[in-house]
């Protein structure tokens, strides 16, 4: 967890506006080994994030992004987050980097 949003550029400047920095909890990495997955651990490593989020004075919201040629990645965050901005038309990123950003509900 990261405090501050996506930074303008590579990133569009409406997004920046919308999660700034100081009051946007910035989900960075979210990694398990291949031979330990699917028995809920990066879901439990998320909401632990995401509960220290909540509990921390000033953030107002968790925002994320990520490639989706990650293997696993697109349908991980699709079932925790919402979609807020599907970038890869604009190759913000370069060729071959399909970034995705989402928002994650902030618990109460």
């Amino acid at each position: 967890m990261r405090s501050g949003g996506p930074l303008h550029p590579p990133h569009p400047r409406r997004l920046a506006d919308r999660y700034p920095s100081g009051t946007t909890a910035q989900l960075v990495r979210v990694y398990v080994k291949a031979e330990h997955r699917r028995h809920g651990l990066a879901r439990t490593l998320v909401r632990m994030a995401c509960d220290f989020a909540a509990e921390t004075p000033g953030y107002n919201c968790i925002y994320l992004h990520t490639n989706i040629h990650v293997e696993g990645a697109e349908g991980f965050w699709r079932r925790m987050a919402k979609e807020i901005f599907d970038a890869r038309t604009t190759g913000e990123h370069g060729p071959g980097v399909g970034t995705v950003h989402f928002e994650i509900p902030m618990p109460h």
